[in-house]
C-alpha cells in the first residue's frame, strides 16, 4: 500500500481488486483528463488505488481501507464486485468507522446487473443462482446485499442498500447518494454514472481498437467464459496442443486476430 498522501483528492475511488480499479480507470479517463491506477496510485485530481482485498481475511481488508481512506477528498468511491464477492461489507463499515455514511448501489444494468427489491439480478436471474453464486473462492451467501451485510456483522444505520433497476434509477441512486453526502459503495457501472455527475458527463468514449487484439482471460467464472466465447474468435488455452496456431507470435502478428 502507498504512504498516505497530505493532498486533499478531487475524485477518490478504491478497488478491491486490479480488474476492478482497471475497469473504474477506463470509464473514468478522457483524453483530456488522465487517471492513475494501481496499488500506490496517487494524484490530486483522480486516482484509482487497488487495496487488493479481494480474497484477504476480514480483518486485513478492513485495515487497508481505513489506511486508504483516511486521506482528505471531495468525492471518494469503492469498487465492489457486482456478484457481491469480496469483503465490500467489511469495506463499508470500515468507512462507516470513519466517519462516512454509505450507500451501497449494487447495479450496473447496461452489464445486465441490477438490484431490485432488495435482490441482485445478473442477467434477470437472482444472483445465487447465477455462475457467481457458484464461485469456488468467495460466493456470497445471498443474493441479497442486506443479508450479506447481516451474516457479516456488518450492519449499520450508516449503511443503506438502493435499488437501481435500469439506469435512470441508478443516476437517481447516484444524484441521492450527493445530496446525502453518502460515499458509494458499487460496481463500475455505478461508479461511472457518479463520475459523470460529477464531471458533467464529460468522460471519455468507447473507441475502436486497431487489430490485432490479444486478450487474456485468467477467469474460471462461466460468465467470463460465455463472453469470451460470445467473441468468435480464435483461441488457445493452457492445454492446447504445441504449435496448435503453428507459432502463435507469428499467427497473431501476421493475421490479425485475437487470440483468447
Amino acid at each position: 500500500m502507498h504512504s498516505l498522501s497530505d493532498r486533499s483528492r478531487f475524485f477518490f475511488v478504491t478497488a478491491d481488486d486490479r480488474t476492478g480499479a482497471l475497469e473504474i480507470g477506463g470509464v473514468l479517463a478522457s483524453k483530456d483528463r488522465s487517471i492513475a491506477v494501481g496499488p500506490s496510485a496517487d494524484d490530486p485530481v483522480q486516482c484509482v488505488v487497488d487495496i487488493d482485498s479481494r480474497h484477504l481475511d476480514p480483518s486485513t481488508a478492513t485495515s487497508r481501507m481505513v489506511d486508504e481512506h483516511l486521506g482528505p477528498a471531495k468525492f471518494r468511491a469503492h469498487k465492489m464486485d457486482s456478484g457481491l464477492r469480496g469483503n465490500w461489507t467489511h469495506e463499508s463499515k470500515a468507512l462507516v468507522g470513519l466517519g462516512f455514511k454509505v450507500a451501497v448501489v449494487p447495479s450496473y444494468p447496461s452489464a445486465g446487473r441490477r438490484c431490485e427489491g432488495g435482490v441482485v439480478y445478473i442477467d434477470d436471474v437472482p444472483l445465487l443462482d447465477s455462475p457467481f453464486g457458484s464461485d469456488p473462492l468467495s460466493a456470497p451467501c445471498s443474493s441479497k446485499p442486506i443479508e450479506v451485510l447481516e451474516a457479516d456483522g456488518c450492519l449499520s444505520d450508516e449503511i443503506e442498500v438502493w435499488n437501481a433497476n435500469s439506469d435512470d434509477e441508478l443516476r437517481k441512486a447516484v444524484l441521492r447518494c450527493l445530496r446525502e453526502d453518502r460515499v458509494l459503495v458499487g460496481p463500475t457501472g455505478a461508479i461511472e454514472m457518479l463520475g459523470r455527475e460529477i464531471y458533467s458527463d464529460n468522460l471519455g468514449n468507447p473507441q475502436s481498437l486497431r487489430k490485432p487484439i490479444l486478450i487474456a482471460c485468467g477467469s474460471l467464472n462461466t460468465t467470463s467464459r460465455l463472453q469470451v466465447a460470445n467473441l468468435k474468435v480464435s483461441q488457445l488455452a493452457l492445454d492446447s496442443p504445441t504449435g496448435a496456431f503453428g507459432d502463435p507470435v507469428h499467427y497473431f502478428l501476421q493475421k490479425g486476430k485475437a487470440i483468447c
